[in-house]
């Protein structure tokens, strides 16, 4: 079998200009980092059930993560983004309502290497004060 050698990102350097125009964009480590640190608030891993309202249907799902302004539910429900729902939990042996919007759903991949579940990544429309105790003690916790 052959060794393939693949240079460390921070010797890849952006590609030359040619007649004063940029022939291509290589992404580097600050390129990546930035990309990483796009959201707002820390995501606190959970495995909280939830069930969700949309219409007048109910859905199930599990939160995997969350934080002050969002959330990631992994179910098998497709919705279209930017279409608003009622997520409902129960925190502290009360049911919270939580409204969010939908800002991205992710299909499940189920290669060999690579196992990822599948959901939607919502945003809060309204953080109820239970909601945000909550996640505050999870990030305490942790």
């Amino acid at each position: 079998m052959k060794t393939i050698y693949y240079p460390p990102l921070e010797s890849i350097k952006p590609a030359r200009q040619v007649s004063g125009k940029s022939t291509a964009t290589v992404w580097g480590d600050s390129m990546l980092i930035n990309q990483r640190e796009r959201r707002a608030f820390d995501r606190v891993p959970t495995g909280m059930e939830a069930r969700f309202l949309c219409g007048n249907r109910y859905y199930a799902g599990k939160i995997t993560d969350v934080s002050e302004k969002g959330m990631f539910i992994n179910t098998d429900i497709r919705l279209p983004n930017d279409i608003n729902l009622d997520i409902i939990m129960l925190i502290d042996n009360a049911i919270t309502i939580v409204p969010v919007t939908v800002k991205r759903s992710v299909e499940a991949s189920f290669r060999s290497d690579d196992f990822s579940c599948g959901g939607m990544g919502v945003e809060l429309v309204r953080t109820p004060i239970e909601y945000l105790t909550y996640v505050t003690n999870l990030k305490s916790a942790a």
